[in-house]
């Protein structure tokens, strides 16, 4: 990417509480480059009563969900890096530097900052998520110190929620982007589609983002989430071993539980996955035709907008259904 020309869009959604909006605002708006934009997305219910989004686009999402405010705000951006900022956390001078730096390669769909607590700058709050065979969500870095040294052992899945940058191409490769998942899960669905597809993500150390309230953080990590590691083993997992995976997860974790009350509640989640059974099928066998079609493309040699190739992939499902239905 060029750095003169790169446009950004600083995608901060808004539920509820507005307490720690302005301090977010302002370290996004410090630093953006020109003709890039800062868009605050919320639920309905925001009221600008102070007149702080005169510099701002605004966009009703009509919906709580994380996944769903995303989406409604990426359908309105146009930068070319996609910034993710949660209320509470601030931007750091140099910013803007640190992405363009990790985006110079093409492989790279996403960069993941540090966040640390205003309190504590020299102790890692999040450094990223990562997950595990049983697609369990959990923080990298939690307590570690800052330093040097630790970054060459952190090696993140992707960014988290609170604080994270996307290359729009591959972003527009996905399609939907309403995953429709629980808030904790909405960082790491993102991730583990982009990785599917063969993109990367990049850590920078030199970009150290500060949250006012780390314990926000946390709180969100240790909710049971049963039900969506299990959607996501259905949705990323291979399909041969889907029901095998869950079954097994189910079983670790209801076991686990006879010494530990959140085990037994992460196991019972697993068990309401079923009602979105369909849902996940079909967002799984999306995402293979998209990955199909995308290295034909690159064997190939030709270049098609990532918005027609999701197109097609979607059009090409449907094809192949109404065939079985036929059959």
């Amino acid at each position: 990417m060029n750095g003169t020309n790169t446009q950004y869009s600083v995608i901060v959604p808004v539920v509820g509480q507005t307490s720690s909006l302005d301090d977010t605002l302002a370290s996004a708006l410090r630093e953006v480059p020109d003709g890039s934009e800062v868009i605050l997305v919320h639920d309905g219910t925001f009221e600008d009563k102070y007149n702080i989004c005169e510099e701002l686009t605004l966009v009703d999402a009509r919906s709580k969900r994380l996944s769903s405010q995303f989406a409604a705000a990426f359908a309105e951006s146009n930068g070319d890096v996609i910034a993710f900022v949660r209320p509470g956390v601030e931007l750091p001078a140099g910013w803007v530097d640190a992405v363009e730096d990790k985006f110079s390669d093409p492989s790279v769909a996403s960069a993941v900052p540090v966040i640390v607590g205003q309190a504590q700058p020299d102790q890692i709050v999040a450094a990223g998520v990562k997950s595990n065979y049983h697609y369990r969500r959990s923080l990298v870095g939690q307590g570690e110190t800052l330093a040097k040294r630790v970054f060459g052992r952190l090696d993140p899945l992707g960014p988290t929620s609170w604080a994270g940058f996307y290359r729009r191409s591959t972003l527009a490769l996905i399609g939907d982007l309403n995953s429709k998942l629980e808030d904790q899960y909405f960082d790491l669905d993102l991730t583990l589609t982009l990785t599917a597809m063969g993109y990367s993500t990049a850590m920078m150390p030199n970009c150290v983002c500060r949250v006012e309230r780390p314990a926000a953080i946390f709180r969100e990590a240790k909710i049971a989430h049963g039900l969506s590691a299990q959607r996501s083993i259905a949705r990323h997992a291979s399909h041969e071993s889907t029901f095998s995976r869950g079954l097994f997860s189910f079983a670790v974790e209801l076991c686990s539980g006879i010494v530990s009350p959140g085990q037994f509640q992460q196991a019972m989640g697993r068990l309401g996955a079923s009602r979105f059974r369909a849902e996940d099928r079909a967002f799984a066998e999306r995402m293979v035709e998209i990955i199909r079609r995308k290295k034909t493309i690159e064997k190939t040699g030709l270049r098609i907008h990532e918005q027609e190739l999701s197109i097609d992939a979607r059009d090409a499902l449907e094809q192949r259904r109404k065939r079985r239905r036929a059959a």
